[in-house]
């Protein structure tokens, strides 16, 4: 007969106590990974986005010192995080028009590159003076950044008011993508330092772009302003804005063209 020994079945109970133990760690591990994990890089993802909506925040602040305090040229510093910067977007387009009622009406075209930064399902846009952010996975655009325009009424009359468009025009066309510090570099290629009044009974401001939802979001915040100032509905690729002028209404616009590139 075969006799076991009690020390013998001691050392399998250690072994057999030490491979549950470690299972159980091995465990614990793949939970951590599997739940924790995603919601780091989560949570680094969406600071990483906050981080860029503030840096951009910081180049149009740059650009309004180009454009309003006559500093001749200015640079900002973005990160990229497995994410891609692009200057160019020919499908913006700003158009003001108005009837004045001689030869030549007013008939202003202008085209602009945008800068947009792209991460994941994410953008941030900087265009015609304001910060756009887009998410392709919700289908919207929000303005975070609005542009320089001035709306307000005139204390000398009341019930009339005085408009301020002022349009910034991105010149150039690049394109960056990876990991690692690149630099926005500006500098004033044309400044329209004379404000151009409009003289004419009706003006409209027509924007064409990708996120004409946030600009037409923005022409509804300034509509109030004045009874004669209304939005109108254009489809999905333009917003539109219209100024009916009366005695003592003014209309007044600037046009900067800024010279932009991007260095790694």
């Amino acid at each position: 007969m075969i006799q076991r020994n009690q020390g013998d079945e001691l050392g399998v109970s250690e072994v057999v106590g030490f491979i549950i133990v470690l299972g159980i760690v091995f465990m614990a591990i793949g939970m951590v990974y599997a739940n924790a994990i995603p919601v780091l890089e989560d949570n680094r993802e969406h600071q990483h986005i906050t981080n860029t909506e503030k840096i951009f925040s910081t180049l149009d602040g740059n650009v309004d010192e180009i454009t309003e305090r006559d500093v001749s040229r200015r640079a900002t510093h973005i990160r990229l995080f497995d994410s891609e910067v692009s200057l160019g977007n020919p499908t913006y387009q700003i158009n003001v028009s108005g009837e004045t009622g001689l030869s030549p009406d007013w008939d202003i075209v202008r085209g602009a590159s945008t800068l947009t930064y792209e991460h994941g399902e994410e953008q941030i846009i900087y265009e015609n003076g304001a910060v756009i952010r887009t998410s392709t996975a919700r289908n919207d655009s929000a303005m975070l950044v609005e542009p320089g325009w001035t709306v307000r009424e005139n204390e000398a009359a009341s019930a009339t008011y005085t408009a301020i468009l002022q349009n910034v025009r991105f010149q150039g066309f690049q394109e960056l993508s990876g990991d690692g510090p690149i630099l926005v570099r500006k500098q004033a290629s044309l400044r329209s330092d004379v404000m151009k009044r409009i003289d004419s009974d009706d003006v409209t401001i027509r924007v064409t772009s990708e996120h004409a939802d946030a600009w037409q979001a923005y022409f509804e915040s300034i509509e109030d302003a004045s009874t004669r100032i209304n939005t109108r509905d254009v489809g999905d690729d333009a917003a539109q804005i219209e100024f009916e002028q009366g005695a003592g209404d003014r209309v007044m616009y600037k046009d900067y063209l800024i010279e932009a590139r991007i260095t790694a």
